[in-house]
């Protein structure tokens, strides 16, 4: 439950609208039921980063309309563009970090829009240091949250999503033998 439940937590801050652009970065745990969450809540584009194919294919099979290889596209720059250039040269919505490296934070703040928001789910290890250019956040009025845990509450919505989107979605091929 805590994967699914820390990305409806993060989701909810966020409130995606119906036709946002969403960018997952990570498609482990974390990453695969944000695609969910986000593609079930209306999203257009639900754009995935990650660079393990069996994951990518997954996250696919989990409502993403878009993914990127990290092994195609190698640089931050690249990545980056590849962002804009999906969403029109505007950028996400949305971007939400699955993923537990500092360098990220970093790119991910890159991909997002003006006025849009950014979500931080995964550090939670010591040492996790990131350079962020606080001169885009301000300029763009980027909107920056951290989740660590969740609410009590989030559990049973995020029971009713797996039982109301059970065979929509293949979340439990997460889970190998």
């Amino acid at each position: 439950n805590c994967a699914l439940a820390q990305v409806m937590e993060a989701f909810h801050i966020a409130k995606p609208r119906f036709g946002d652009n969403v960018v997952i970065q990570g498609a482990g745990g974390l990453g695969v039921n944000a695609t969910a969450v986000a593609a079930d809540m209306g999203a257009n584009k639900v754009i995935v980063i990650d660079g393990q194919p069996a994951r990518l294919e997954l996250a696919k099979r989990c409502g993403a309309t878009h993914t990127i290889d990290i092994r195609e596209f190698p640089t931050p720059q690249s990545r980056i563009e590849r962002v804009m250039e999906l969403t029109d040269g505007i950028g996400a919505d949305i971007a939400i970090e699955l993923v537990g490296f500092p360098a990220a934070v970093e790119e991910g703040v890159q991909m997002v829009r003006m006025r849009g928001t950014y979500l931080e789910v995964g550090h939670i290890s010591p040492n996790s240091m990131a350079s962020l250019d606080v001169q885009k956040l301000v300029s763009n009025q980027l909107r920056f949250n951290a989740i660590q845990h969740y609410d009590p509450w989030i559990i049973p919505n995020s029971i009713d999503f797996l039982l109301r989107t059970q065979h929509k979605y293949p979340l439990t091929k997460m889970i190998s033998h």
